[in-house]
Parts: C-alpha cells; structure tokens; sequence
C-alpha cells in the first residue's frame, strides 16, 4: 500500500538544498509536519532562510551541505545553482569540462555534514534538491521516508545518466514515482517518490 500523499501528515520533514524562504518546499509543508529542518550552505540563501524561520519553532536551519562525509567541502557559490566542488550538479554537467576553473572565484569553504550522522531514523518526507550529492545522501539513510522528492535537469546525457541512477534506488528501494512538475521550458522536473509498503 503507497502513502497518501496529498493528506500525510509528517513528524519531520527534511530538505537538502534548500535555497531561501521563498523557494523552500519544505516550508510550504509546515502546516502538516511536527518539525521541519532546512539543510542550505548558501550563505546568503541561508540566512534568507534564517529570516523566514523567526517566530517558527518548528523549523531548524543548518547552514551545511550534506554528503557521504563530514568536515568542509569547497562550494561554487551560484544562488539556487551552488554545488559541491566536483559533484555531478546540472551546471558542472552543462559546461565544458575545462569551464570550472573560470568559477573559482566564487568557491567557498562550507560546512559538511554526512547523512548518516544527521538521520536518527525519524525523517517520515525528505526533499533533495542538493545538485549533484543525491545518491550520497539516499545510500547514507537510516529512516525509510513515505515521501522523497528529487529534481531532475534534461539538458543532456550525462544529467539523464545522473537522474537515472537516481530513480533507479529509488525504484530498487520499494519508491514508486509521480510527476509533480515540470518547468515551462521543460528543462526539469520534479518528481515525488512514494514507498509502497506490503501488508
């Protein structure tokens, strides 16, 4: 039997990539969630996101990338397109493979903490949007979520390989998927995965 969606309510809901208070899914979702935490190393779309958060205590916001790891990681700094430094996100899959190096100047160190030290097995919706660290996140899971939402860019190949190796798990794992969304020039969509328990 799938979860029912649309009138789930979730104890803890958890977003990787969050961007800022005014693209966050996760904050869309307050109503029906018991906690909410907000995962962004942005600087400047956490802090947004620090600001929205005042007055709701409910949400948690953690100025960090998740991984496989913990420590710092090098992040190129590009709003709502930031990404870890080597990760496969949709820019780095979008650009020649000498293109990085004229980035460098908006790379930063952030902090990095790995999913497995974050997830204490109680996260019930997970939301990635995370460019490129995905598959690090959902092979570092303890919790099984009722709901997983991912994002997926189709500009090329190579981002078509990273997407497929993402639904792939997620289809291999007991999720079964349907479309949310699709952008107007139909560059990416979302999709929302459902686990589908047995009885």
């Amino acid at each position: 039997m799938s979860a029912t969606i649309d009138s789930e309510r979730y104890k803890h809901v958890v977003e990787i990539g969050a961007g800022d208070s005014m693209c966050s899914q996760a904050l869309m979702l307050l109503n029906g969630a018991d906690r909410v935490t907000l995962y962004e190393p942005n600087t400047i779309l956490c802090a947004d996101l620090k600001r929205g958060a005042i007055g709701r205590k409910t949400v948690t916001v953690v100025e960090s990338a998740v991984d496989g790891t913990s420590g710092t990681a090098p992040l190129i700094h590009l709003g709502y397109a930031s990404y870890l430094l080597g990760a496969p996100s949709f820019v780095k899959l979008s650009i020649e493979n000498d293109g990085e190096k004229w980035l460098s100047p908006l790379v930063k160190e952030v902090k990095l903490v790995s999913m497995g030290e974050i997830d204490s097995g109680d996260i019930d919706h997970l939301i990635l949007t995370n460019n490129g660290c995905e598959m690090a996140v959902l092979c570092g899971m303890k919790s099984r979520p009722v709901v997983i939402q991912t994002k997926h860019y189709i500009h090329n190949e190579a981002q078509g390989k990273q997407s497929r190796l993402v639904c792939n798990w997620l289809h291999e794992h007991g999720y079964r998927a349907q479309v949310k969304a699709v952008n107007r020039y139909q560059t990416h969509y979302h999709l929302m995965w459902s686990f589908q328990s047995k009885e």
